[in-house]
């Protein structure tokens, strides 16, 4: 980034009719910091002249499916503040419903990305609707309405891709015979006019020209989810997508490492989300340090301990602790009241209860088997808007406000097998694998057999092998049910 700035800043002071638009706002400040202040009063006069554009104007250009919309806005707050002390007020311009409602509620008039599944975009593509006006939100209605772009995508342009294919370098050696420094510029200017011919968006002067032309554009009101990465052909006399591949599903990049992703934008290489989770540690550690003392302060539990591997059903102080009363102090971020279940490892063997520090009242628990060979504690909790709860741990305590503990027996159905129903369905399940058995609709009497198993896939190089969940249904009769079960 450091050399593409430098040589992008050249460039621009050498001719006044070149344009740039930049975004990520973290890189750009660490080459700003470097700069000497005759440069850096030459990269204001670039912006002043509307050479250098800053569009978007976030810290970083964030995920728009995954991430949490606090940190989303905190980030986008966080760029914006740099660009106001620096360069004084600002007017960017920008997959999920809830990215076009904060891009136009922060004063942004248009949004484009380059990801939407490959049908989609071979349908969009033979229709012309690649551009269209988002209304992404029924309460707030057209105040949101933001005008969209889906652009070719990103990356390099075909024959310049040193990192994977292995394509010719560049020689501009004339001593050696593989000079080609001149063939490799043609090649490279003409793929830049390829796409110049398409007047790829991104900057205010593309906006500016769509808005003058007072078009009347198509409209979207739905998210952009599901993604797949393929390639389609649409044929519009019968409406027919023709798919060649399609098994490059993102549905499982919103699910892998969730934590990461909520407060991170998009995919990295490893070693770059290493270094995310380092950064992400560190500012953790200190809040959880300062948080610690103030909760403490404020709830009169005593010497508080985190626990931050409560996902893998890890918690010392609570795993440890086998005898008499532990308090568990339960903090909300949120701007609302929440009710959440709170999954507490623990160590203590027979009867625990739970009671409510503040009002003294039994709260409803129910202590269930892990199959590592422990127990943990579930616990409904009751949080207050930007607040906390205190929880008081009894073990051994009487059966008034005893937690139900199912982690040594198993409801078992006169059939042999576990159900659960309402008056429309009946779920069974397998008692020996806990997986799914069988599927009843009981308003048509049909029961479907079920076998459940589980897929993963392995990326190996550009193959990408299927991945799913696998339910295979064997229609069976009511009167077979058994069977089935």
């Amino acid at each position: 980034v450091q050399f593409i700035i430098d040589t992008v800043v050249l460039a621009l002071e050498e001719n006044p009719d070149r344009k740039f638009i930049y975004v990520e706002i973290a890189f750009f400040k660490r080459w700003w910091d470097e700069q000497s202040p005759a440069k850096q009063a030459s990269v204001k006069r670039l912006v002043v002249n509307g050479q250098l554009e800053f569009i978007n104007g976030g810290w970083c250009m964030s995920d728009e499916a995954a991430p949490f919309y606090v940190d989303m806005v905190d980030q986008q707050t966080l760029g914006h503040l740099f660009l106001k002390e620096h360069f004084g007020e600002i007017d960017p311009f920008g997959h999920s419903n809830f990215m076009a409602t904060a891009y136009a509620l922060m004063g942004m008039d248009s949004w484009f990305f380059g990801r939407i599944d490959y049908q989609d975009r071979a349908k969009r593509e033979n229709q012309t609707t690649l551009e269209m006006v988002m209304h992404p939100s029924a309460s707030l209605g057209s105040s949101v309405d933001i005008f969209t772009g889906v652009t070719r995508g990103y990356g390099f342009p075909s024959g310049f891709c040193w990192e994977h294919n292995q394509d010719d370098p560049i020689c501009d050696d004339p001593r050696m015979e593989e000079i080609n420094v001149k063939s490799r510029v043609d090649d490279f200017v003409s793929a830049a006019l390829e796409q110049a011919e398409d007047l790829l968006p991104g900057g205010s002067m593309y906006t500016d020209a769509k808005h003058a032309a007072n078009v009347t554009w198509t409209t979207k009101t739905d998210d952009w989810f599901p993604y797949c990465d393929g390639s389609a052909t649409y044929d519009p006399s019968t409406a027919r997508i023709d798919t060649n591949d399609g098994h490059a599903q993102w549905t499982g990049y919103f699910t892998s490492r969730a934590a990461l992703k909520r407060n991170v934008s998009g995919t990295s290489k490893q070693h770059v989300a290493d270094d995310y989770a380092v950064h992400l540690q560190r500012g953790s550690d200190a809040c959880q340090a300062s948080m610690a003392g103030a909760l403490e302060q404020l709830s009169g539990a005593g010497q508080l301990v985190y626990c931050p591997k409560l996902n893998e059903s890890i918690c010392e102080a609570t795993t440890l602790w086998t005898e008499g009363n532990i308090s568990v102090v339960v903090y909300n971020p949120l701007g609302q009241e929440r009710v959440e279940f709170l999954r507490i490892p623990i160590g203590a063997s027979g009867g625990v209860s739970v009671i409510d520090a503040t009002t003294f009242q039994c709260v409803e628990a129910q202590i269930v088997a892990e199959s590592t060979g422990g127990r943990t504690l579930a616990v409904e909790a009751a949080l207050p808007a930007t607040g906390y709860s205190v929880y008081t741990l009894v073990a051994g305590a009487g059966p008034q406000c005893r937690a139900a503990d199912t982690s040594e027996r198993r409801l078992v159905s006169p059939s042999g097998s576990n159900s659960i129903q309402n008056a429309m369905l009946r779920v069974v399940v397998d008692p020996a694998t806990n997986q799914l058995a069988a599927l009843e609709n009981k308003k048509i009497g049909k029961t479907v057999r079920m076998t459940q198993w589980w897929g993963y896939y392995i990326a190996d190089g550009a193959v990408l092998r299927a991945v799913s969940v696998l339910i295979k249904e064997v229609p069976c009769t009511i009167e077979a049910a058994k069977e089935c079960a």
